[in-house]
């Protein structure tokens, strides 16, 4: 197993151990905390999805969001890694607002 290098923290510059998690001069994190897609983060995929006309809340019918999410390589918005939710959101914002008047209130 390779030696672990020591990391350098962005806001001071200086390094510190090998597996610090955070810098021990200035407080900051050293590592970017794991992603999760929590309720939060799949509700504003959900609402983004349905201002875009993607999904049909009265009938139920989203096969156009299915369509999206399998272009990012996903079947379900749970499933999105931070690479995939990135992805997801820049298709979102090529697409037109089916209703333009009321993006604001979200």
């Amino acid at each position: 197993m390779k030696p672990r290098k020591p990391r350098q923290c962005s806001l001071c510059g200086r390094f510190s151990a090998p597996g610090t998690k955070e810098c021990p001069y200035c407080g900051t994190r050293l590592v970017r905390p794991r992603f999760v897609m929590n309720k939060s983060r799949i509700a504003k995929v959900h609402t983004i999805a349905a201002r875009k006309g993607l999904i049909d809340r009265k009938t139920g019918d989203d096969e156009l969001y299915r369509l999206h999410l399998g272009a990012v390589g996903v079947s379900s918005s749970k499933q999105m890694k931070r690479g995939h939710y990135r992805a997801f959101l820049e298709r979102m914002q090529k697409l037109p607002d089916i209703r333009p008047g009321r993006g604001a209130q979200c």
